[in-house]
Parts: structure tokens; C-alpha cells; sequence
């Protein structure tokens, strides 16, 4: 199903019984959930409102809420978050379909995933599937499209922002709607009743977050020289600050030890989510990127870049041949290390 499609079924308050809700664009997938919210739970919410932690599907609660009815409404909401379907294993699939088959009329039940890869399919969404449920996927849109949804934010507020500028936000951030629509609280607030210029967002707008530590980090574990070029380039167009960038590699560094450990214990993407403080579509990222180092490689890292924060305080070089520098020896040595 489209998002397209789905819009019109939550407006026109017409949901099907059975969804499964993922994607990379945590903004969008948190847009839609409420979306769902409004549409199935608006009279007596404490009652037509479920929502179930899905890393450990309780399935007679599940089964339960499945088969109840609406209480003094026409549609009730059924929300599993996060499912793990990694839990399904054994007669874990069995059960879940076996609940999913006796959905009550009235009853929406949505699965949201907020930590899925693309092209890969858990064995929730193919249950899903199975069953006849929609699946959708709330996905990044295009920087065109992106920009072009900055303009009616801002027209919206009753502000005004400058043909390129929108366009300038978005590469700034990255493309993340998440943060764009925190930097544009923050810009309106700013603005007021003024244009908001490219120098306003110079002006307020950082441009470190998630998606270039992502880039940087996924040119180092696929030990991608190209692409890590094009990340730093990217970087440097934004006008980042050589210690920011310098910054950033530690960060990959450290959170791709904290990804290695995480595999090592057993642990999964929620719960290093937890203890990082970042959303589970980071988390995840991180795991996957994690699993494609040899042993001892994010450790390296981490030592080079205490090397490099060195060189960057007391040497006197030029910093951005420093961190060019880095970033080739860095995948010189990985990249010997995998031979």
C-alpha cells in the first residue's frame, strides 16, 4: 500500500484491519502513528487505545486485545511497537498468526517498525503479509520533495523563506523531516514576520547530525574510499568546523564499539538504543554497520582518532589535510586488515 493510499483511509476514517508500518524517516512513521491515533482511538481512548511492546509479544494480551470489541465506539486501536521477529522463532509465528486471524470488527491492529532495513523482510512483516495486512513503508522523501514541504511548513506558519534556502535546510540536515521540523520551529521563532534567509539558518542551524556521522560511517565499514571522500566534501560545503569533523569520526568510532559490543553480548538495537540515548532506526544502523568490521577495527579507529585530535591541537598542519589524511590511512589500514 502507498502512503498515498493510506492517507486517504485515515481520512476518511475507514482503516483496514491489519497494517505494518515501517521505514527510515522516524518523523513520517511517528506522524502516521498518531494518524492512527485520531483516526481509531478518539472516544474513550483508556479503552480503545492498546499500545504492546513488541520486543516481547505477550500474545495472550495480544489475543486479547485483538478480540475484544470497541468500547462505546466504532474503532479501536491495537498498537505493537518495535516487534521483534527475531522472538517468533519456534511456535512464536504460529501463535501470532493464530491471534491475528480472530481481529474483532472495529479493531485496527498496527505493527510499527521503526528499526527495519530496507529490502529485508521479518518474519512479523511476512505474517502480515500472509494474512492480506497492508504493509507500508514511510520512507525519506527526495530533496526536492523535501524542499518543496519546507516552503508549505513555513507558508503555513504564516512565514516566508527564500527560493534556495529551503533547499540549503535540507541539505544541511541532512534530509531528516525529524530535524528539519525542529529547525523550523526554531527558525519561525527567529524570523518572526522576516524572510528566513540563508544566513539566518547559517545563523542557527548546525549542520552535524545523524545522517553525516551515517555517511561517514557507512564509507568506513564498507571501506568505501569514494564514498567517504564524498562525505567529507559534503561536510566541508556545509562550512563544518575541522574539530566538528574530527568530532564526528570519534563518534562513529565509539558508537561502532558500542555496536560491536552490543553484538557480542547478545544484546539488540532496542536496548542499545536505550543506553546510547539515540532513536531504534539509529541503533539498528549502527548493529548492522558494527557487524561488517573485523575484530579490534573499532578500537583502531578510536585510537587514530586520539592520535589525529592531537595533531589537530599541537602540530601546527593544516587541519583539513590532517583529516584527508586520517580518513585515507584509516581505510589503508582497514582495508590491509581484510585482504
Amino acid at each position: 500500500m502507498t502512503i498515498e493510499a493510506l492517507k486517504k483511509q485515515l481520512a476518511a476514517k475507514t482503516p483496514a484491519a491489519l497494517y505494518y508500518l515501517c521505514g527510515d524517516e522516524q518523523y513520517l512513521l511517528d506522524y502516521y502513528y498518531r494518524k492512527f491515533k485520531a483516526c481509531c482511538s478518539e472516544i474513550l481512548p483508556e479503552f480503545n487505545y492498546i499500545e504492546l511492546d513488541g520486543k516481547k509479544i505477550d500474545y495472550e494480551l495480544l489475543a486479547d486485545a485483538c478480540t475484544s470489541y470497541p468500547v462505546m465506539a466504532e474503532r479501536k486501536l491495537v498498537a505493537v511497537m518495535d516487534p521483534d521477529s527475531g522472538a517468533l522463532k519456534g511456535s512464536g509465528e504460529k501463535k501470532l498468526t493464530e491471534v491475528l486471524h480472530d481481529i474483532a470488527p472495529g479493531v485496527t491492529v498496527l505493527f510499527l517498525e521503526h528499526a527495519r532495513e530496507r529490502g529485508k523482510t521479518g518474519a512479523v512483516e511476512a505474517a502480515v503479509r500472509k494474512l492480506g495486512g497492508e504493509i507500508v513503508r514511510a520512507d525519506r522523501p527526495k530533496p526536492e520533495a523535501l524542499a518543496a514541504w519546507v516552503k508549505k511548513r513555513v507558508e503555513s506558519a504564516g512565514g516566508s523563506i527564500e527560493p534556495q534556502a529551503g533547499a540549503y535546510l535540507v541539505d544541511l540536515t541532512g534530509g531528516s523531516m525529524l530535524r528539519i521540523d525542529r529547525e523550523l520551529q526554531k527558525l519561525l521563532a527567529y524570523a518572526k514576520e522576516e524572510e528566513i534567509t540563508r544566513a539566518v539558518i547559517d545563523q542557527l542551524v548546525a549542520p552535524e547530525e545523524e545522517s553525516s556521522w551515517f555517511a561517514v560511517s557507512d564509507a568506513v565499514c564498507e571501506h568505501d574510499f569514494d564514498k567517504l571522500m564524498q562525505a567529507l566534501q559534503l561536510l566541508y560545503r556545509q562550512n563544518v568546523d575541522d574539530t566538528v569533523i574530527a568530532g564526528m569520526f570519534y563518534r562513529t568510532y565509539i558508537n561502532l564499539w558500542r555496536g560491536e559490543v552490543a553484538l557480542r553480548e547478545g544484546k539488540s538495537s532496542a536496548e542499545l538504543a536505550s543506553v546510547c540515548g539515540i532513536s531504534p532506526y539509529a541503533a539498528a544502523q549502527i548493529m548492522r554497520s558494527a557487524a561488517k568490521l573485523q575484530e579490534g577495527e573499532a578500537l583502531e579507529g578510536l585510537r587514530r582518532c586520539r592520535e589525529l585530535d592531537k595533531k589537530i591541537k599541537t602540530s601546527g598542519i593544516n587541519k583539513k589535510d590532517l583529516i584527508y589524511s586520517f580518513a585515507a590511512a584509516i581505510l589503508a589500514f582497514q582495508m590491509k586488515d581484510n585482504e
